[in-house]
């Protein structure tokens, strides 16, 4: 499953899941320089970062916002 960080709240991240579903975590379980909008996943090695989902999303999110700039 793959979990965006929402937010950083002093020593724990709130991250959340495909679904909606919320959990925090202290930032030590995860990767060290990990921020908010990180994508990650929880795989048997531990919490590994996706800087490629997290690279996608800005994409999409990039497409959107032009197009709704456009709609004005």
């Amino acid at each position: 499953m793959i979990y965006t960080v929402d937010r950083i709240e002093g020593a724990f991240a709130v991250l959340e899941d495909e679904n909606g579903a919320v959990r925090d975590l202290p930032l030590t379980d995860l990767p060290k320089g990990t921020e908010e909008g990180d994508k990650l996943e929880q795989t048997e090695a531990g919490w590994q970062l996706r800087p490629d989902l997290k690279a996608a999303a800005l994409a999409r999110s990039r497409v959107l916002l032009e197009r709704l700039k456009k709609q004005k």
